[in-house]
């Protein structure tokens, strides 16, 4: 099913629609009611087209939305997900593997107060791995044996300064002294 001519056509879905095979529609799209497809769907062009649903969306393969996409309501896809510039407004659930961006030269941000991540954090192939059992962090390890480790075969540049800007010691405080070149642990003695 093809709808639109992907210029000047807007495509409104106001009631309950079911596709039984795949579903193109180009130009801007808005669905208010339910739309279930049980083939690959494609909405809009990616130029200036808008996507918007704001009722309740199922895709039994893979859909990809090229343009603007607004997501007030549910979405379920059972393949791929393709979005391009996309506002969601309500909760996201994703199961099984989700890739942001294309590592070319995207950004992601996160503006939230809290980020919650169900399992451990590796980024960079375990340049930061965080171990969501033990809090484990390592660097350059994705097995981190301690609350902090460092892999690699370089070294560490820790933090220095001259005899004058020495801090407030707190016990097991390191630091290279500039002046004596020294390392100083404080150690409250």
């Amino acid at each position: 099913v093809t709808l639109g001519d992907g210029i000047t056509d807007l495509t409104t879905i106001t009631g309950r629609a079911i596709v039984g095979t795949n579903l193109a529609v180009q130009g801007n799209t808005a669905v208010t009611g339910i739309l279930s497809v049980a083939g690959a769907t494609t909405l809009g062009d990616g130029v200036s087209d808008l996507t918007t649903i704001s009722g309740r969306a199922t895709v039994g393969t893979n859909l990809a939305v090229a343009g603007n996409t607004a997501l007030t309501g549910q979405l379920a896809v059972t393949g791929l997900t393709s979005l391009q510039r996309t506002v969601i407004n309500t909760n996201l659930a994703v199961s099984g593997n989700t890739t942001l961006g294309d590592a070319g030269s995207d950004v992601v941000t996160l503006n939230a107060n809290t980020v919650s991540l169900g399992g451990n954090l590796n980024i960079g192939n375990g340049k930061l791995f965080i171990n969501n059992t033990t809090g484990y962090v390592g660097f350059a390890c994705t097995s981190p044996r301690a609350v902090l480790e460092l892999g690699g075969t370089t070294g560490v540049i820790l933090p220095s300064g001259n005899t004058g800007q020495q801090p407030t010691g707190v016990r097991g405080l390191l630091r290279f002294n500039t002046e004596t070149t020294n390392l100083e642990v404080y150690d409250e003695i």
